[in-house]
């Protein structure tokens, strides 16, 4: 805020560091001023900044003395969630707080005890209060795409309800004279409506590209100054709608807040870019100007300093000499040159070249604790993380002055405060080599850190890069995306040494055949069936098998991503902007397959837009330059998987919390009033009726109510809300209740019933109904930053049982593989399907991630990886008995009983046709496109590095080629035993875009494209990143 002289600017940082700044020095008069307890950066200043309320994990609020530091008021109880808004009166005696609990809350300062108020309780939750100047209203702008006015003087008053935008209303204001409202929201609209109408008077102002996350108006109530996702500023004159100053371009991170100065010339914005920017209002920027687009300017920043650099066209920070010293993204130039008329708060950066130090050990760069977001125009500084080897020094970014919070390195210009001795002032390390080399740094490398750390922490996997590699200067990357564009190699990413990319061209000629054979599949899915589930690839055709709404384009987002396919990549992202998840004629969603296709594709496509480590995403600010960059478009993807988990969550509204078979999406999402864990009901959070929404269905199969704790949990932990967690964990408190009842510890049954949530019968499979069941047992711990240790234990359990009691070895050619298994003494059926064969990929994926402590032992690694290497021969072998090298489904003659252990398993394979030769019989002879033994040949190479496994993959590809390549797509094989039948089937399912040509394309690519430690892929194939349940969310969730 802007203190009222004039002459100083009061900031807080994410995690309450509250400062004083001089508006024309942008030296720091006081602070910083450290808040605790603090929480998700909610601070509000009193009009004389004489007193700061914020708030605490614990759904408290407190009030502070700025001056002194000491709490005045609080804590005030009455909360049952998240504060997410608090505002002081004019007068500054009460305060107004909103929260994730939807209820708005108005306190007497000098009464903590109990809220003097309780407004009606909102549809969604309140994110920006304001009091009107007199004190009589209270302004809210709310999730539920309302604006909301109480009138205090009636305490029975029904708020006047704003309509008219239409996506989440961020933030509100009250002109000084208290007739006008201004509102902006995600829909990117500003609205100012009156206050006695509480219509819309003028708007909606329209220029903004992303969402709109702080409005104000001017002290004369004739303008309006917005701060936007976009990373622009802009000022509006409100009788005529028409930008009169901006839009000012030179924050690099969204612009979180902002507001004017007391005389209304200029105005100040705090940004996620750690800086607060003071713009005059009469200057005008080019109207076109966007910081993607602008040019990079070779004046230097500080052309007295010594070490002077400059930026190049290209992008790269030269000497004098012009020797190329670092690049730097497009994205961050603006931040790095001189400001004029306008200008940063704080002083410029200075890169002091002359300190500049080699190396090569920098793995604790990409290292970073809990960011801090810049509320109510708050200033970040940076640090990153030590490295632990003695012979490195750490990259520190820091001043005294500043408030020292881990804060992102978002541009190489962050602003600091001047300082007249250089070794107190920024320093820049990049460790010392011990051959004293000629300085380089690794211009791409700085570039993939920037933009990893400008993300959120919240969406963002914590990286471990291995050290100890050298440092060189490569040429700049291009300035924009290719049509073919291959995906930049990535630095090697793991807990052992560096995999070095593969020497071998092949291996990458390999990989380009893998992804034309995508785009193939996919240009002929939009030629002719785009909006359509799925392609008809026989016939040019489409068809709806999957609620018609376009299942081919959201399975296959995260493989585009990974395979740096742009066009496509935008057009899917346009694609997704336009899903309300209606189903014709008022369908009903099957649960198990829009859970795993649809939330599973938009959580991974938000988790590795995030990540900043797949192809595409890693450069992507950069590059794109158009309408469709994705530059704070991951939140399109997060908002579309919350409103259909919404839309989904009925289903557990069951009396043992196992989900019924589906549910009615069309219409709006349910209204979900809290996230208390002990009585949560979803279908009553909803007008509709639970009968009219869900389709119960008979029988539960294991693998259906078991497979989506997955991308519920991580939406629970993207979103904040618990809604999610919940829903899943419940399903496993039904699966832990009944584990220690089991005949055979960790064999779930197939069939439940849903009611009671009991099992039926004994009859326990790995394939078809039950295998992902077990897959997200040990996929869920891995995923959850391994803190639900009884899952792991879970999985543990049932594979020691699987191992003991479910293989079986052939009589002539000594083939290993897992049957079924029934009845009290657990017969086998004799019949391997293959969906069976994801479970070696998944005895693998254990044995490399799990840990001695974590049960792994030595013997049961041995035995793990055994039978993985064991299964999947057998998986590949069979298809190498076929005429065509392509899976069948197939029936076994069982000819050992249960734990008969290695010797005697083949690691070899030949091509036999004989069924009495094979040891099995043909049960199915299609090959329907399935992507469970390619899986699992990936998981094979990735964790064994044995080279005949790319050898067998690449195998399999090329009869996929031959026999199932059409001309407008890929299709199934109806008959691969028969080369003269073996026709392609007029069917291409979405998975194998999602999850066939997935795995090919990583088992011929570099491992450091999607590490195992750092990515958990669903049981469709949709990666997502690895993250940590917080103290506070296990405590809350229970989880252990």
């Amino acid at each position: 805020m802007m203190s009222a002289d004039n002459t100083s600017i009061i900031s807080a940082s994410g995690h309450l560091s509250i400062s004083r700044w001089d508006r024309r020095t942008g030296k720091g008069i006081s602070g910083p001023f450290h808040i605790r307890p603090a929480c998700f950066g909610v601070v509000a200043f009193s009009p004389d900044a004489g007193r700061i309320a914020t708030t605490s994990s614990r759904y408290e609020v407190f009030v502070w003395d700025a001056s002194t530091e000491r709490l005045v008021a609080g804590p005030f109880y009455g909360h049952q969630n998240w504060v997410t808004a608090i505002a002081f009166s004019p007068d500054g005696t009460r305060i107004v707080s909103g929260a994730r609990d939807q209820a708005v809350l108005v306190w007497d300062i000098c009464a903590p005890s109990a809220p003097v108020q309780s407004l009606e309780r909102h549809h969604g939750y309140a994110l920006s209060l304001i009091f009107s100047p007199n004190g009589s209203h209270i302004v809210a702008a709310s999730t539920d795409h309302l604006v909301r006015v109480w009138d205090l003087r009636n305490e029975n008053s029904i708020p006047q309800l704003l309509q008219g935008h239409t996506s989440c209303v961020r933030s509100v204001d009250v002109s000084s004279d208290g007739a006008l409202i201004v509102s902006g929201a995600d829909d990117r609209t500003i609205r100012v409506w009156g206050m006695s109408t509480c219509q819309t008077i003028y708007g909606p102002f329209e220029g903004h590209s992303d969402y709109i996350l702080s409005v104000k108006f001017s002290p004369n109530g004739q303008q309006v100054v917005s701060g936007s996702q976009d990373c622009t500023v802009r000022v509006w004159d409100v009788s005529t709608g028409n930008a009169v100053a901006g839009p000012f371009t030179a924050h690099t991170s969204r612009v979180n807040a902002v507001t004017f100065s007391t005389d209304g010339t200029q105005v100040v914005s705090g940004s996620d870019d750690g800086t607060i920017r003071v713009w005059n209002v009469q200057s005008q920027p080019d109207a076109n100007a966007h910081i993607e687009r602008t040019p990079a300017d070779s004046r230097a920043v500080d052309s007295n300093s010594t070490g002077t650099w400059k930026l190049n066209p290209e992008g790269w920070v030269v000497d004098k000499d012009e020797n190329p010293l670092m690049w730097i993204p497009p994205l961050a130039h603006d931040a790095i040159r001189p400001p004029a008329p306008d200008h940063i708060l704080i002083p410029r950066f200075n890169l002091p070249i002359s300190s500049l130090l080699e190396g090569k050990a920098w793995k604790e760069l990409c290292r970073r604790q809990e960011g801090k977001s810049i509320r109510n125009v708050s200033i970040r500084t940076v640090r990153l993380m030590p490295s632990p080897s003695n012979s490195t020094r750490p990259l520190t970014v820091s001043s005294p002055h500043v408030p020292t919070h881990w804060h992102s390195l978002t541009t190489m210009s962050l602003p600091l405060p001047a300082q007249s001795d250089s070794k107190s002032g920024l320093s820049l390390q990049v460790l010392k080599s011990r051959a004293g080399a000629r300085f380089a740094i690794l211009g791409l490398t700085v570039a993939g850190v920037l933009y990893y750390l400008a993300a959120p922490d919240s969406y963002r996997p914590e990286l471990a890069w291995p050290r100890e590699k050298p440092f060189t200067v490569p040429p700049p990357p291009p300035p924009a995306w290719d049509q073919e564009f291959d995906p930049p190699p990535l630095p090697p990413q793991g807990g052992g040494a560096p995999v070095k990319p593969p020497s071998n061209s092949q291996m990458a000629e390999r990989a380009e055949a893998v992804r034309k054979a995508f785009r193939h599949a996919y240009k002929g899915y939009v030629d002719a069936a785009w909006t359509y589930d799925e392609l008809l690839p026989n016939t040019n055709g489409s068809v709806n098998n999957f609620n018609g709404w376009g299942v081919s384009v959201i399975d296959s987002i995260s493989t585009m991503q990974l395979m740096g396919l742009k066009p496509e990549y935008d057009s899917a992202l346009d694609f997704v902007v336009r899903m309300d998840f209606d189903i014709k004629n008022d369908g009903h969603a099957p649960f198990f397959e829009t859970a795993i296709r649809y939330l599973g594709g938009l959580v991974s496509a938000h988790s590795l837009a995030r990540s900043a480590v797949t192809g595409p995403l890693s450069s992507l600010e950069s590059a794109n330059t158009n309408s469709n960059s994705y530059a704070g478009r991951e939140h399109i993807l997060l908002t579309k998987a919350a409103l259909l988990a919404d839309k989904l969550l009925p289903v557990f509204d069951s009396p043992s919390g196992l989900p019924f078979f589906g549910v009615r999406t069309s219409g709006p999402a349910p209204v979900y009033p809290t996230d208390d864990p002990k009585s949560y009901k979803y279908s009553k959070a909803s007008d509709n009726a639970p009968g009219a929404r869900i389709t119960p269905g008979g029988s539960a199969p294991l693998a259906e109510f078991a497979s989506c704790q997955m991308e519920l949990k991580y939406l629970s932990w993207a979103t904040g809300q618990a809604r999610y967690f919940l829903a899943a964990e419940r399903v496993m408190d039904v699966m832990k209740k009944v584990a220690p009842r089991l005949p055979l510890p960790g064999l779930f049954p197939i069939w439940w019933e849903r009611t009671a949530g009991t099992p039926i019968g004994d009859h326990v499979s790995l394939g078809a109904m039950a295998d992902s069941g077990f897959e997200y047992l040990l996929k869920q711990y891995l995923l959850t930053g391994r803190t639900e240790t009884a899952l792991r234990d879970l999985w543990l359990d049932a594979s020691d049982s699987i191992i003991s009691h479910m293989l079986y070895i052939s009589p002539n050619r000594k083939l290993l593989y897992i049957t079924d298994i029934s009845g009290g003494s657990h017969s086998p059926t004799g019949k391997l399907e293959h969906l069976s064969c994801f479970l070696p990929g998944l005895f693998a994926l254990g044995a490399d991630q799990l840990t001695e402590k974590e049960g792994m032992t030595k013997q049961r690694k041995e035995r793990y990886m055994w039978a993985a290497i064991g299964l999947t021969n057998t998986c590949i072998g069979f298809q190498g008995t076929n005429a065509k090298w392509i899976d069948e489904l197939t029936k076994w003659e069982r000819t050992r009983g249960p734990g008969d252990l290695p010797p005697g398993v083949t690691t070899k394979w030949t091509r036999v046709e004989s069924d009495g030769q094979r040891d099995y019989s043909s049960s199915d002879p299609r090959w329907l496109s399935r992507p469970e033994t390619l899986e699992s040949v990936f998981l094979l190479w990735r964790t064994t590095k044995d080279p005949v496994w790319r050898e067998r993959g690449w195998a399999a590809f090329q009869a996929i080629e031959k026999y199932s390549k059409t001309q407008f797509g890929y299709g199934s094989v109806s008959h691969v035993d028969n080369k003269s039948a073996a026709t392609a089937a007029n069917s291409q399912p979405s998975y194998f875009l999602a999850e066939t040509l997935k795995y090919l394309f990583l088992l011929f690519s570099d491992d450091s494209a999607l590490p195992l430690d750092q990515f958990v892929f669903n049981t469709e194939a949709h990666p997502l990143g690895v993250w940590k349940w917080r103290d506070w969310e296990m405590e809350k969730y229970k989880i252990h």
